[in-house]
């Protein structure tokens, strides 16, 4: 199973002990929103981390066992954290292209009889 799947549904229906650690920081809470709280964007992780080292000492004494966890986790995922820009890009080409297939298709028809 995706590991990344797995998680999200572990998130939504069990809860695991972690989760709760998650949304103790709004800040955090807002920024894994789009993504149901799950860490899967380079930015994400970028934007938790410049966060907690804006926090002041006595919230970073408060909210101690959600840092260990979400740094650990963002050192566990570093390699396999997404960058949200690709994804961006690639969904704009598909819909350019989608376009023209729709709106010009015998260019396309063209296009791609002699290219591809």
């Amino acid at each position: 199973m995706n590991p990344f799947i797995y998680t999200y549904l572990k998130i939504q229906k069990v809860q695991p002990f972690t989760f709760p650690r998650y949304s103790e920081i709004d800040a955090v809470k807002k920024i894994l929103k789009d993504s149901h709280g799950m860490l899967l964007y380079k930015e994400q992780a970028n934007a938790i981390t410049h966060h907690i080292a804006s926090m002041s000492d006595e919230d970073k004494m408060e909210h101690t066992m959600a840092i260990k966890i979400l740094t650990r986790e963002i050192e566990k995922r570093q390699g396999t954290l997404l960058d949200h820009t690709f994804f961006r890009a690639r969904a704009m080409f598909c819909y350019r292209n989608a376009y023209i297939k729709a709106n010009y298709l015998n260019v396309f028809t063209a296009f791609v009889t002699s290219y591809l």
